[in-house]
């Protein structure tokens, strides 16, 4: 249940009735009238005097309340429309005043509460609440001290209206509620300045009902919405003639010719009373939409003693927030009472703290030297103990306590043990509940190593069970903000809180201080120097000041301690602050995604994968080390190869490094940007300074503890042009300083030395769009591509301009070597350069990570799946990135080292067959796409669309019918140019369907941006609904402001939209169906992933384990000793995969396939056939040399 409080007639009704003895006074206006002023404060208590009455009469939580507010200028919509709408009832400025502080306090003590408020610029509280009541789900109830909210009582929406004591009272007359806004437009309200009909008043709206029954109110509401008032012409006729019949008496005739009257003066007025039922309306199309946002402020419960006196309502002290610290010493006491907090608690908020061992320190130390990563935080949830846990509950989510369970130990606070922790879990009542908590992937971890076994049988795979997400929770309410708890409790609670690293952090003198760890020592000054005035200071250049005597200083450390190293009394607030903020945050989203229809979306789509995924990654992955060592063993030998090619080729063109400089003269930044990437090739030296004095300082300030740097600055402080000459001389070997990741040296190297021809740019700058000679060289550039300069016209300035902005991606290489009229020599140096490129980023993503992260309990890899984290809500993963195991090209072998998890077992794919296509035959309905995967003759999208381009690439049009003859004709020549056509329209197809233009399409197809444009046209004419349905979503978007999944989950693209930026505003309408698309996807491949969790395939019934979603696929390992065991997996893991999605009425299929490892894959089909299925196995298994 809901109160939606109308704020503004409570505050109205408090603040203006009665007489404020304390702080009231007298006002005379203008007109001479003593005039009653009643200060704020008591306005406020008499505000919450009857909202407190409210909670208690219907046994509501403040948690339950959405206290709505006028917006600002609320009136004007309907002034627009009646110019006089509330004229007269605008208060004086001195109760204005005194409203607004009122307002302003009552908000701040309703968000320390745990209340929601809301409003909209230019909407009354009374829309808002009508927008609400439509639609959000479950029991509202409506709290005002107006009639005009009566209208929302409705059975059938569970909506109910509490007013002056009484719940749905109709205060207009005998009718249903529902034709109120009907009555005040006929009738008029004299308090609103609603005319209505003039003359026709009240009696005759009860005449109207009595004469032609209720049903006759439905008929003249349609009436007035349709502008067809004039027709009651003929009611009026009939009643004349009923008023002279014979029979009819003098009163019932009276009655009549009354009525005919009335309903001449509604005909009348007409205009005045479509204006009135405009005024008289709630304007709930009007809330919440792309031009006016509602806002909402997240209320959260505070504790009662960090409040200000004048911030508490003392008749709520109940419902503000406690913190209990559980220790040995209370347990008993403490758990005796939980079970009966819990069964009040809408549900319940967790949230543990923790502390790594040894083990796991050693190992996150090494992993992150390996990674060249010191210094950065992993949480390893297998290499961490359980010091503590927080459980936020109660029926405002206002208890909270925090169990120590391995914290330092005083007299006073001993810690309790693990099974008293898991004790108090398990009574929670989980079966009516969720359990919420921020981030559980970490939590479930912990939790599951050490209770996993004891909760086995639990139901929910020995996991804490029924457990959601605020993660992907704020994912839902806003995809487009990170999704941090301390992030979002800034954004959405206006709440700081503190980090980590202040509570685990202390500072002291040296030597005051004990365990920990050492992070910083820093001098404190004790006593200030003693300075004066420089005499050479001037006004125009001021001089720091002479310092007499130095400051006296000491020694300070900074340490930070392991939780379990400091006491539960130090970390209790911070223990209790996330599960406050998570049970706050939760509330909020929750409210969001009811309001916006998304939460049962959330629920189905995203608990239950979470769970497998959680299980995956405790479990690990089981590599090959020795595959991986072979495989890195090849690729040094290529990158040998590849680099001496290279390093030749360089060393022929006197590249950086190879020809030792000699600086004459004064040193230039140019001179000493040369000799530090000699001297200091592992970092990029960059400086605007030109003095040498400010070019020594960003060279001490780059490389602070490098002692070349240091010589090298102190020569050019000095200007000492032999020192820098002597000092590069000494350090000078003679290879080439190449750095890869610098886009100015792989610039000049692909443009200037080996002669690619420029095509891809990066966008300008708005600083660089001002820059005269900027803007003139890529006009030129415009020229170029519409063929009217060639490259040749433009002058080196030009041309050095361009290629400063020139892309130096992996595909313009290809673009080059395959159309470039590149000489032999750079041809080869270009290969060897993406040979050495290859093996590096191979090196990067890999071999470093995948030989160093092996975990050091378990020896496989644990990668976490990071369900929401893209705006698409597509998994990504880290820890390592399984995403990025290449399923094509040289680079697939790394799929190679994924391993079965155990040796009789096999690796299983099921992979959708075409998704996105699928997804886009559905919603796009392009009868041409649709057949190719419906029908009995289905055909191939990719030969259509090579179909359609043939007219344009090849000699003339043919069908698709002649194409698809092509491709299977005996002539290998034919076929193999058919098959050639039919790839490139692969990569258009899927290219387009993001909105790939044709210069883009161009370097990935390797041709000009003409044919890149002809193969979309071709493509377009193929498919012509594909178009239509994007324009369809675009204009949707601009309307609404969000795209939707089948399901109804959103992208927001509000924020977008409202953007002043052209640019940034034409984002959404590419965003718009690309969500629409591969939103769809992530959710079908997650249901898919529930449905294993709830078969139970990896938690019991099967010796199987789950080992990752990658993209469109989810790879599992099944136990095939028993071949029957493995068939009866692969069946209903692929039947979970090729269930039906969304109401789409374009079949799911998933093709399976198997093998002893991941790369190694036999396939079987996108149906479950098995014979297919025991045919593989056996090949697997069976052949000698297979097995060999």
């Amino acid at each position: 249940m809901r109160l939606l409080i109308d704020g503004n007639s409570y505050l109205n009704a408090a603040l203006l009735g009665g007489t404020d003895h304390d702080y009231g006074y007298k006002v005379q206006t203008e007109d001479g009238k003593q005039v009653q002023v009643n200060g704020a404060e008591y306005g406020v208590d008499k505000f919450w005097d009857k909202v407190v009455a409210d909670l208690e009469h219907f046994g509501a939580a403040p948690r339950q309340v959405i206290l709505t507010w006028d917006g600002k200028n609320a009136k004007a919509r309907r002034r627009a429309y009646l110019p006089n709408y509330k004229l007269g009832r605008d208060k004086i400025d001195e109760v204005n005043v005194e409203l607004n502080k009122a307002r302003e306090a009552i908000t701040q003590m309703a968000l320390d509460l745990g209340m929601t408020v809301m409003q909209q610029k230019g909407m009354e509280a009374d829309d808002v609440i009508g927008y609400l009541c439509k639609t959000l789900p479950g029991r509202k109830v409506v709290c005002t001290v107006d009639g005009d909210l009566s209208v929302l009582f409705d059975v059938a929406t569970d909506t109910h209206v509490w007013r002056l004591g009484e719940l749905n009272q109709q205060p207009y007359g005998p009718f249903p509620h529902k034709f109120i806004t009907l009555y005040k437009s006929l009738v008029g309200d004299s308090s609103d300045k609603i005319p209505g009909a003039t003359g026709f008043g009240d009696t005759k709206f009860v005449d109207m009902i009595r004469i032609f029954g209720v049903e006759c109110l439905e008929s003249m509401q349609d009436l007035i919405l349709t502008g067809k008032l004039t027709s009651l012409r003929e009611d009026i006729d009939d009643l004349l003639k009923a008023a002279a019949a014979p029979g009819a008496t003098k009163e019932h005739s009276k009655d009549l010719k009354a009525l005919a009257a009335g309903l001449q003066k509604v005909i009348d007025c007409k205009d005045q009373v479509a204006l009135s039922w405009r005024c008289a309306e709630l304007h709930v199309d009007k809330v919440n939409t792309l031009e006016g946002p509602l806002e909402i402020q997240a209320g959260m419960v505070k504790v009662w003693s960090s409040l200000a006196p004048e911030r508490r309502v003392d008749a709520l002290r109940r419902s503000y927030a406690t913190n209990t610290l559980v220790h040995a010493g209370n347990y008993e006491e403490v758990k005796a009472k939980l079970a009966a907090r819990f069964a009040e608690s809408p549900f319940i908020t967790a949230d543990i703290e923790t502390s790594s061992t040894d083990e796991s320190d050693e190992w996150v130390e090494a992993l992150n030297r390996a990674l060249e990563k010191d210094g950065e935080d992993r949480l390893d949830a297998l290499g961490h103990e359980l010091t503590g846990g927080s459980i936020t509950f109660g029926p405002n989510t206002q208890h909270t306590i925090y169990m120590t369970v391995d914290h330092l130990e005083t007299d006073e606070h001993r810690n309790i043990t693990l099974d008293q922790f898991r004790e108090v879990l398990e009574l929670i009542p989980h079966e009516k509940m969720h359990t919420v908590i921020h981030n559980r992937s970490f939590e479930f971890g912990v939790l599951y190593r050490h209770f996993g076994q004891a909760w086995k049988d639990n139901g929910w795979g020995g996991f804490v069970p029924n457990a959601i997400d605020t993660a992907i929770g704020a994912s839902y309410q806003n995809e487009n903000l990170p999704r941090g708890l301390k992030e979002r409790s800034a954004t959405h609670l206006g709440y700081k809180q503190t980090t980590y690293e202040e509570v685990t952090t202390r500072r002291g003198r040296v030597g005051t201080l004990t365990g920990g760890r050492v992070k910083s020592v820093y001098p404190v000054e004790i006593v200030p120097a003693v300075t004066k005035p420089n005499p050479k200071s001037t006004e125009a250049k001021p001089l720091k000041d002479i310092v007499v005597t130095p400051a006296v200083t000491e020694d300070w450390e900074e340490r930070q301690y392991k939780m379990k190293e400091l006491t539960a009394a130090h970390v209790l607030g911070y223990g209790c602050d996330d599960t406050m903020c998570t049970a706050a945050l939760h509330t909020f989203f929750q409210l969001v995604m009811e309001i916006e229809n998304t939460w049962n979306v959330y629920l189905e789509v995203e608990q239950r994968p979470q769970y497998l995924t959680s299980l995956a990654n405790f479990q690990g992955v089981k590599i090959s080390m020795a595959k991986l060592k072979e495989m890195e063993r090849k690729d040094d030998e290529r990158y040998a190869q590849g680099w001496a090619t290279l390093r030749a080729f360089l060393l022929k063109h006197g590249w950086e490094g190879t020809v030792c400089p000699e600086f004459e003269g004064s040193l230039e930044p140019s001179d000493v940007k040369l000799a530090a990437g000699i001297l200091l090739p592992d970092g990029e030296f960059s400086t605007r300074a030109r003095k040498h004095n400010a070019m020594a300082a960003a060279l001490r300030e780059q490389f602070p503890d490098n002692d070349v740097a240091s010589v090298l600055a102190n020569y050019v402080e000095s200007d000492n042009v032999e020192g820098v000459n002597q000092l590069v001389r000494e350090h000078f070997t003679g290879e080439p300083q190449i750095k890869f990741n610098s886009p100015k040296q792989m610039q000049n190297l692909f443009y200037n030395v080996m002669g690619m021809t420029p095509r891809g740019f990066n966008a300008l700058t708005e600083k660089q769009r001002d820059i005269p000679e900027m803007a003139a060289a890529f006009r030129k550039l415009r020229l170029i591509k519409d063929g009217k300069l060639t490259m040749s016209d433009l002058t080196k300035e030009e041309r050095d301009i361009l290629i400063s902005k020139a892309s130096t991606d992996d595909d313009l290489v290809e673009f080059s070597l395959a159309r470039d009229p590149l000489t032999d020599e750079n041809r080869e140096a270009l290969k060897a350069y993406q040979a050495v490129r290859s093996v590096m980023t191979r090196r990067s993503l890999f071999y470093k990570t995948y030989k160093a992260i092996p975990h050091w309990r378990t020896g496989r890899i644990h990668s976490n799946m990071n369900q929401c984290q893209a705006v698409t809500r597509r998994y990504s993963s880290s820890g390592p990135n399984l995403q990025q195991l290449p399923k094509l090209g040289e680079g697939s072998e790394f799929r190679g080292i994924v391993q079965p998890h155990k040796p009789t077992a096999v690796v299983v794919s099921c992979d959708f067959s075409g998704q996105e296509l699928r997804l886009m035959a559905h919603l796009s309905k392009d009868e041409n796409l649709t057949s190719c995967y419906v029908g009995d003759n289905k055909k191939d999208v990719h030969s259509l669309t090579a179909a359609a381009s043939s007219k344009w690439l090849w000699d003339g049009e043919m069908s698709y019918e002649t194409f698809v003859q092509r491709r299977k004709s005996d002539d290998k020549a034919i076929a193999d140019k058919a098959e050639e056509l039919r790839k490139d329209s692969k990569i258009v197809n899927f290219g387009t369907n993001y909105d790939m233009q044709a210069p883009a399409l161009a370097i990935k197809l390797k041709v000009e941006d003409e044919v890149a444009q002809q193969f979309i046209d071709a493509k377009d004419a193929a498919m012509p609904g594909i178009g239509i349905w994007k324009d369809e979503v675009r204009k949707k978007v601009e309307e609404i402001g969000y795209a939707s999944t089948l399901l109804g989950a959103r992208r927001h693209l509000e924020e977008v939209l409202r953007s002043d930026n052209h640019w940034e505003r034409s984002k959404a309408g590419r965003q718009g169906p690309n969500f629409e698309i591969q939103g769809s996807g992530a959710e079908q491949s997650k249901l898919s992933m529930g449905e294993m969790w709830d078969q139970g395939l990896f938690t019991g019934r099967y010796d199987a384990e789950f080992i990752a979603p990658i993209h469109d696929e989810c790879v599992a390992s099944v136990d095939a000793a028993d071949r029957d065991h493995a068939v009866n997996f692969i069946r209903e893991f692929h039947a979970c995969m090729a269930q039906p999605y969304g109401g789409m009425t374009i079949p799911v299929v998933s093709s399976i396939s198997i093998g002893p490892d991941f790369k190694h894959q036999i396939e079987c089909g996108d149906e479950f056939d098995e014979a297919k299925i025991r045919a593989a196995l056996a090949e697997i298994f069976d052949k000698e040399e297979v097995a060999a």
